[in-house]
């Protein structure tokens, strides 16, 4: 549920109030066809669900399944070009220099 997802949000950025402020705007702005929108902003709701998934928490994606069922319908509803059967969607990352340089120069080869 909607509330167990902002429980469990709350509990993970309880020492950061940015975070905190952007699960309280999510808590009382949130629609389903804003999905992607949130989904796409720096903000708690991604890094939560991507945390998640990585670690194969299973249990906890479970807080996040209305969430991410909204997102699917809305990522279904956008128009695609008859032509063209694959789309691609990137996600920004932030890394320092130093991080970049490492995965250039490992490119290829094992980290």
């Amino acid at each position: 549920s909607k509330d167990e997802m902002i429980s469990r949000m709350r509990s993970s950025y309880r020492n950061n109030p940015v975070a905190l402020k952007h699960i309280d705007e999510f808590e009382s702005d949130y629609h389903a066809d804003k999905a992607i929108w949130w989904y796409t902003r720096d903000a708690p709701i991604y890094r939560s669900i991507n945390r998640c998934l990585r670690r194969q928490e299973i249990n906890q994606v479970f807080s996040y399944w209305q969430f991410l069922s909204d997102l699917q319908d809305s990522l279904k509803s956008l128009p695609v070009e008859t032509s063209c059967t694959t789309v691609t969607l990137y996600q920004g990352q932030h890394m320092r220099e130093t991080e970049l340089d490492r995965i250039i120069n490992h490119i290829g080869k094992l980290m």
